[in-house]
């Protein structure tokens, strides 16, 4: 069944249970700019090798393959959403 995104009823990455702010830790935007940018830990999204038979997640990598980082906007939005508080 396809998910439907209704980005009017804030689902975003700030109201996503997947989304974390870094506070202290590492961050790849570091500086005040970051304070509108955190991480997401959906498991679709995967450091460099792709879910074999998956269409719907992201892969990312770095020119040396030893370590790479993302942070997202808190109005990001995907199709990954689910809201905090549900399981």
């Amino acid at each position: 069944m396809k998910k439907v995104i209704n980005l009017q009823r804030r689902e975003r990455c700030e109201n996503c249970k997947y989304f974390y702010r870094r506070n202290n830790c590492y961050a790849v935007i570091e500086d005040e700019e970051g304070k509108d940018y955190g991480m997401c830990k959906c498991s679709k999204f995967q450091y460099l090798k792709p879910v074999q038979g998956e269409t719907d997640n992201l892969v990312y990598s770095d020119s040396e393959g030893y370590s790479a980082g993302f942070d997202v906007g808190i109005n990001f939005c995907c199709i990954h959403f689910e809201p905090k508080g549900e399981i």
